[in-house]
């Protein structure tokens, strides 16, 4: 099962701990690769988005 899947369907099966953990370690890399994709847009596109 996918995260959205379970937190949609299946929600007292949530584990909090797993949440907090992919809040905290999976979100951060994900923000910093997002400003990155977009500051090459606007690099290439000579406009902000």
């Amino acid at each position: 099962m996918k995260l959205r899947d379970i937190i949609a369907h299946h929600y007292f099966k949530i584990d909090v701990d797993v949440i907090y953990s992919t809040i905290k370690e999976d979100l951060p890399p994900l923000q910093d690769a997002l400003r990155q994709i977009k500051q090459y847009l606007i690099s290439v596109s000579g406009r902000d988005l």
